[in-house]
């Protein structure tokens, strides 16, 4: 894997007098891995970016508008990094998919705290289920056709297939953010490694 691919979503802290609504981006995004969304307030998100609430608040209308657009950058990396897995055998791009999903250390696990915690808000925003069902469809359609390409166990559709990987890598990546633990990565992969050998007719 390369060292981008590694890091998952990982982005680097914007300058000081980057560009404000970055700023406030990152320090939401600091502040939800430390403390979770509930638990994060204004003034923190203030704090961290180094802005007063009021100049915040010129860029954003709340804490549920910056998470949306944290939530769009996020979703729009994973489209990135799925885009920039190298054209190779089906198999071996599935369990590329895994890596690059559940991997990236420390970063790809803070990442993946910040997605689940979007994830939360997405019922209450119907601009963000949109993006999410979008997001959802080009991911399963990606993992579809790789599966279209591969022989399926008896009573599989590359379509049902890659609708139950998706969902299983949901899942997942859930479990990671909740045990907190990067040495149960590899466990992680090897259940998807494990389902992919059910679906495959090998």
């Amino acid at each position: 894997m390369t060292a981008r691919s590694q890091s998952l979503l990982h982005r680097a802290r914007p300058a000081a007098r980057g560009e404000p609504r970055e700023r406030i981006a990152y320090a939401l995004e600091r502040c939800i891995v430390e403390h979770g969304y509930a638990a994060t307030k204004l003034i923190d998100v203030a704090e961290r970016a180094k802005m007063s609430p009021p100049h915040m608040r010129y860029y954003f209308r709340g804490k549920d508008d910056m998470l949306a657009y944290c939530y769009e950058r996020l979703l729009r990396r994973v489209q990135g990094l799925l885009d920039t897995l190298p054209a190779q055998a089906p198999r071996t791009w599935l369990e590329r998919l895994a890596e690059l999903m559940l991997g990236g250390g420390r970063r790809g696990r803070e990442a993946l705290t910040v997605l689940n915690e979007a994830n939360l808000v997405v019922a209450r925003s119907p601009a963000l289920r949109t993006l999410r069902s979008e997001y959802d469809a080009r991911v399963v359609a990606r993992i579809e056709s790789q599966l279209a390409q591969l022989p399926l166990a008896s009573g599989q559709t590359a379509a049902s297939a890659a609708a139950l990987l998706t969902h299983l890598l949901n899942g997942l990546m859930l479990e990671r953010v909740l045990a907190g633990d990067d040495r149960q990565v590899e466990d992680l992969q090897q259940q998807y490694l494990a389902q992919l050998d059910l679906l495959l007719n090998d």
